[in-house]
This record gives C-alpha cells, structure tokens and sequence, in this order.
C-alpha cells in the first residue's frame, strides 16, 4: 500500500512525531465517517449508534481501513468514469483490501436508481447474486488470487466469529427481508446489506472476515432511518442492549 506509507511518512516529516500522523488519521477517519452518517440520519439514535466498539475500533485500530473508507465516502458519487476509476485506484494504493468499498458503493447507486419500481424480490436477487458470487472468491478463491499477486494475505490464518456475535446480524437481515423494497430508499441500506450478507456467508464458510462488518457499520447506522416504525421498536432497544454488552465485553477484556 504505497500511498498509505508515503502520507504516513509526510506527515510525520511535517511533525516529526510519527504518532501524529496515526492521530491526524484516527481524526480524519472519525470526523468524516460520523459526518457521513449524521448528514444522512440527523438523529438520536444514529448519534448512538456510532458509539460502538467496532467503529471505535476501526478508528482507533484499523487505520488504513478506516482511510480509504473515508476517501470512498467523499469521492464515489463524484465525477465520470475517469476520476471513478482515479479514485478507486487512490483507496486500493491505501489499502488493497479496500478494492471491494467503491464498486460496492457504486453498485448500490446503480440498484437504487434503476430498481426503485421493480418487486421486492427482484431487488434481493440483484443484491444476493453478486454476494454469493462475492463469497465464492473471497472464500474458496481467496488464496488463488491473493497469491498471484502476491498479497501476503494469501496465507492469512484467523479465526471467524460465533453465534453470539452474528445474532444481531441475522436479525438485522431477517427485518430487512420483511420490510422489502421500502427498504432500500438509499444506497446506504444497500451497502449495508450487501457487506453484512457477504460477512455472514464466508464466516458460515470459515473464512475470517469480520472486517467486512465493520465497514458496513457506518451504512448500517444510516439504514436504520428506512425501518418501518414497528420494526423499530423492536430491533433499535435490542440494538443498544447488544452494543452496551459489547462494550461491557470489550472493557473486561482490556
């Protein structure tokens, strides 16, 4: 991830702390990401919501991650196909992983532009497709590809995540599929659809990608404003239990 380095390596000429420039970006990362959410949910609970152990932890932790993502929420619905293609190059040179975020991003776009009219059913089965698709080759293709580029991720080992920590994501898709295609009023309940999906099939697969969530979470927060006000009353209060035990886990833990 050359660019990563080289802006790490400026700031920290700039500074001469290198721990600044790893603060400069918890920052940047942090202000953006919550400014993403609240322009698009200006509420209570999406104000809550944010404070969460994965979120913090992308911040805090997952720098490079948590930079392109942020880059990728400031660019993607910007400009023709060139600064699309430049932009997608700037996230991958930051983080390779993060080649999935832009195309998720437009893709998103695209299902909420040209299938707003079409059935419920219709909408699932365009987003379901390129998951399972995507969860082929993250899964079983995964050290194929990583290893023919050489990514040292090809020989990652890690360990997937248990039933206590997916339930709250199994109900999040079992209210989505309830609700419809009312859902996907934004492209944000399409994003967060789609990586929260993706997580559950390759950690179902055994492959370790609880990333995938945590990128999703920013979305996930948004798409909460596009629950139906019944389904809200249920899922919201279990929503904020799960995320004080998280974070009542996370202290005892540290």
């Amino acid at each position: 991830e050359p660019l990563w380095d080289c802006i790490v390596r400026s700031i920290t000429v700039l500074t001469g702390d290198n721990s600044a420039s790893l603060s400069m970006v918890t920052f940047f990362s942090a202000f953006v990401i919550s400014r993403f959410v609240l322009v698009r949910y200006p509420s209570v609970v999406a104000f809550v919501l944010l404070f969460n152990v994965l979120l913090v932890d992308l911040v805090s932790s997952q720098l490079r991650s948590a930079l392109a993502l942020s880059i990728a929420m400031i660019l993607y619905h910007r400009g023709g196909h060139f600064f699309r293609g430049a932009a997608l190059l700037v996230v991958t040179l930051i983080h390779t992983a993060s080649i999935l975020i832009m195309p998720v991003l437009w893709y998103a776009q695209r299902v909420v532009q040209v299938l707003k009219a079409k059935s419920s059913v219709f909408i699932f089965a365009a987003i379901i497709t390129p998951v399972l698709l995507g969860a082929v080759l993250i899964g079983p293709f995964r050290e194929s590809i990583l290893g023919a580029i050489g990514d040292r991720r090809a020989e990652y080992i890690g360990d997937t995540v248990g039933i206590k920590f997916i339930s709250i994501w199994i109900l999040y898709l079992t209210v989505v599929m309830c609700i419809g295609k009312r859902f996907f009023k934004s492209a944000s309940s399409v994003v967060a659809f789609f990586l929260v999906l993706l997580f559950l099939v390759t950690n179902w697969m055994g492959v370790p990608t609880l990333r995938l969530v945590t990128l999703a979470y920013p979305f996930f927060v948004v798409s909460t404003k596009y629950m139906d006000r019944e389904y809200k009353k249920v899922f919201l209060p279990i929503c904020f239990t799960y995320q004080l035990m998280q974070w009542l886990y996370w202290g005892s833990v540290l």
